[in-house]
């Protein structure tokens, strides 16, 4: 009688904590996790509501090439053009290849005397700016590399520029902008040496 209160108070303790067991031909494992369910595969992404998942630091994401460019954005304007006023190399960073970071640095760097390359909002194409109607579109991707049209209005004017992004660690990065005309960032630099 004893032994089956006992195993009638594991079981339950067992199915309280979702422990289950699972016996196959030979073998008797214990899995901490419970037995998938319908309703389980179908909420497959929820996250995980354990206590061990609650002190987990969550992983950062990938973002895909709009999001980042209304990050960007966000940022810009909040921060009055802190991203590329060379005070941060690691925000520079966050947004930009190596390449164009490396240019974008050096020009901010190096010309705190006097106007560098970059003498205008490289976001808006612009010395002075009063933004309407700012649309990141869609992003085209094709493997490692995607575009991505940004359009606003400055001064009641429309603009579009054309972000090129490139996949760097697994993060999309910004390679170059183009600002139409012939004209784009890299370009700027490669004419200023």
């Amino acid at each position: 009688m004893k032994l089956f209160i006992y195993l009638l108070l594991a079981a339950f303790w067992l199915t309280l904590t979702g422990c289950t067991f699972n016996f196959q031909a030979g073998s008797n494992t214990t899995n901490a996790q419970p037995a998938p369910s319908a309703k389980t595969e179908t909420n497959a992404a929820k996250p995980e509501t354990t206590p061990a998942a609650e002190n987990r630091a969550p992983a950062a994401a990938a973002l895909a090439p709009d999001a980042l460019l209304r990050d960007l954005y966000k940022t810009h304007d909040r921060d009055n053009g802190a991203i590329v006023q060379g005070k941060n190399r690691a925000i520079i960073d966050k947004y930009f290849d190596k390449n164009l970071g490396g240019l974008i640095w050096k020009d901010m760097t190096t010309n705190k005397d006097e106007v560098g390359t970059i003498d205008f909002d490289i976001f808006y194409n612009a010395q002075d700016t009063d933004i309407n109607n700012l649309n990141v579109g869609a992003p085209q991707i094709d493997g490692d590399k995607a575009r991505v049209e940004v359009t606003f209005e400055n001064y009641k004017e429309k603009n579009t520029l054309v972000y090129s992004l490139v996949k760097e660690n697994a993060d999309w990065k910004i390679a170059d902008i183009d600002y139409g005309k012939g004209q784009t960032l890299l370009k700027l630099f490669k004419e200023a040496k």
